[in-house]
């Protein structure tokens, strides 16, 4: 005689009995998986909020570094556009000629600071910002590994035009560096993470030979676009980390 047989024939009480030990083992099944769930929820909201708090400090070095980069940046783009401006019109102002010295010794010179994209990335691996709830905060936080990867990679190419420019510099113009060596992060970040001559830089050269150089006016062409797409560059990915600070510090956030 099967189950269903045999429970035909239990006494109503039993029945009942039977059926209400059923139902709480169900609930309490049940319970027990929406407590693990409501568990893991904490737990999971908890390494955001940690990962959020990590992230905000990080952003916060990148716009450190923003700080430092844009303004030079945006003297070594204006100081490459005099040396461009005069080579081409074949005619030095006396008014431009500290600034087109000056655009001679840094048109080679890059400014790309250390940015960093760890805990972005460690969010994105773990599974992290697929839980998190701000949609606007979550696309940005998932495109600074790849803003900052892009920004690298374009900086290496851009140093392979730099250093052609400054090759072709050095065989018609003298640089003397009378200064000290300056290793701080500004410097770094001035003169494409790379030692920074102070104080004292002067050039000697002859205008007129600089200028009828079709190669060189061609290089400084590049170098000026160079210096443009440097600062271009980035101002996008500060820009980027500025929406996330922005984010970040919302209330709700952290």
């Amino acid at each position: 005689m099967n189950n269903g047989s045999r429970m035909k024939f239990l006494p109503k009480k039993d029945l009942v009995k039977y059926l209400a030990e059923m139902v709480v083992v169900v609930l309490g099944i049940l319970i027990a998986f929406q407590v693990e769930e409501w568990r893991q929820n904490v737990r999971e909201q908890r390494e955001i909020d940690a990962a959020l708090v990590r992230l905000n400090d990080e952003t916060r070095a990148n716009l450190y570094f923003c700080e430092l980069v844009t303004p030079y940046s945006l003297r070594l783009v204006r100081g490459a556009q005099v040396v461009l401006t005069s080579l081409q019109s074949g005619r030095l102002l006396e008014s431009d000629r500290s600034q087109f010295e000056a655009g001679l010794v840094k048109i080679g010179w890059l400014a790309l600071p250390p940015y960093y994209s760890t805990v972005a990335e460690e969010m994105i691996s773990t599974g992290l910002l697929k839980a998190l709830d701000h949609e606007d905060l979550r696309s940005n936080i998932a495109r600074i590994p790849g803003s900052v990867a892009s920004t690298e990679s374009r900086f290496v190419r851009q140093m392979e035009i730099a250093d052609q420019v400054r090759v072709e510099l050095r065989r018609q113009v003298e640089f003397r560096f009378d200064g000290s060596i300056d290793e701080s992060l500004a410097a770094k970040v001035e003169s494409g993470s790379s030692t920074a001559f102070v104080d004292s830089i002067s050039v000697s050269y002859n205008f007129d030979v600089l200028a009828n150089t079709v190669y060189l006016k061609n290089l400084v062409i590049d170098a000026t676009n160079n210096q443009i797409e440097n600062f271009a560059s980035n101002q996008r990915i500060c820009q980027l980390f500025e929406n996330v600070n922005v984010q970040l510090t919302d209330q709700e956030m952290l």
